[in-house]
């Protein structure tokens, strides 16, 4: 059954991927500039069909990955040539072209956002089981009853964009306070109550372990939300998303997150194939994480990627000369193989460790 949630997956990245490389190819068609292949996967070709404008559109035999090809990118066509090279168009246009790939990414994290909120809404807690206190036989929060669901902290009502994970994540030192607005179910009636993060004592087999908490086990109850709500919650949401995406990369750049946390394309594959396992909303929530992250990791300054060829561009544009296209080029292909090694090594580790 796995299996089938791998192939999801893959279908998954070829998507986001498809989605990128069209952005590529729309923007280079509307802007003049000469394509010659479109293509989904690498390898060997497994299905083509040229066009009579020349553009080649092909299948390949490994699925985790795709490209669209400009004609002479790099400018090295020394010869009389029937087309215009990548590089000959001007910065401005070659930065369109570059950054519409992942404009494109965005555009769908957007789509898939709403989709996300329009059918999946957003959870809010309800009290399953009260915590009780081993020392005094009372439960931690005794003005909390079973079955009370959480509308509101702070003064402040649960939502897409204020979650009870976010609400919760501003102080969860011992004694610091929440002002919990509940329903009770019992009576229908809005109450709200004060409560404390206190350290909490669990006894499981004699093993005593202990964690900061309110009180109580959470089960969670999922709110519908209206389409025009919808429509109104999917930027900020998506925004927030890659808000989240860009703090893990400064984590990652400044070392509190260790770089063996990265995933490689089969690492991502097996990771989607396991959130698709456990239920289609996880799978839903994960559709516009994984566009964002496409986005932003291919607008990063890393040689190879279309952040980096944007730089080039943009210096260019600003020097009205470029630097010389072979140390360009080499940069490019030296950060590529860094980047392909890089990513076998994370493969490897993460396989044998």
């Amino acid at each position: 059954m796995f299996v089938f949630y791998v192939v999801i997956a893959i279908v998954i990245l070829l998507l986001m991927i498809v989605i990128h490389e069209f952005g590529h190819y729309l923007a280079g068609k509307a802007l003049g500039f000469k394509i010659t292949e479109f293509s989904i996967g690498f390898g060997p070709i497994v299905f083509s069909r040229t066009l009579k404008n020349g553009e080649k559109f092909s299948l390949r035999a490994f699925p985790l990955g795709g490209f669209c090809a400009f004609y002479d990118e790099d400018g090295t066509i020394k010869e009389t040539k029937k087309f215009k090279s990548f590089v000959e168009h001007a910065p401005y246009k070659r930065i369109v072209v570059l950054f519409a790939g992942a404009a494109f990414n965005f555009l769908s994290a957007f789509v898939f956002c709403f989709i996300f909120i329009g059918v999946v809404g957003f959870s809010v807690p309800t009290v399953n089981h009260l915590s009780i206190d081993p020392m005094t036989q009372q439960p931690y929060a005794v003005q909390l009853k079973e079955g009370d669901r959480v509308i509101a902290v702070n003064g402040k009502e649960l939502s897409v964009l204020y979650s009870w994970s976010d609400a919760m994540s501003m102080d969860s030192s011992p004694n610091a306070s929440f002002e919990l607005t509940v329903l009770r179910n019992i009576d229908n009636e809005i109450q709200s109550l004060i409560v404390s993060v206190k350290r909490q004592s669990i006894y499981d087999q004699n093993t005593k372990t202990s964690h900061n908490g309110i009180g109580f086990n959470a089960g969670s109850q999922q709110i519908k939300v209206g389409f025009g709500q919808a429509a109104l919650d999917t930027v900020p949401l998506t925004l927030k998303f890659g808000s989240m995406i860009l703090g893990s990369f400064g984590d990652l750049v400044s070392g509190k997150v260790p770089l063996s946390q990265l995933s490689g394309p089969i690492s991502t594959v097996t990771g989607i194939a396991e959130s698709a396992s456990l239920n289609a909303q996880v799978l839903l929530l994960m559709l516009p994480l994984i566009a964002a992250n496409l986005a932003i990791f291919n607008l990063l300054p890393i040689p190879a990627l279309d952040g980096s060829r944007i730089v080039f561009a943009t210096i260019e544009w600003i020097r009205r000369k470029p630097i010389k296209r072979e140390i360009e080029t080499t940069i490019h292909f030296v950060g590529f193989v860094v980047l392909i090694g890089g990513v076998l090594l994370l493969e490897l580790f993460r396989v044998f460790s």
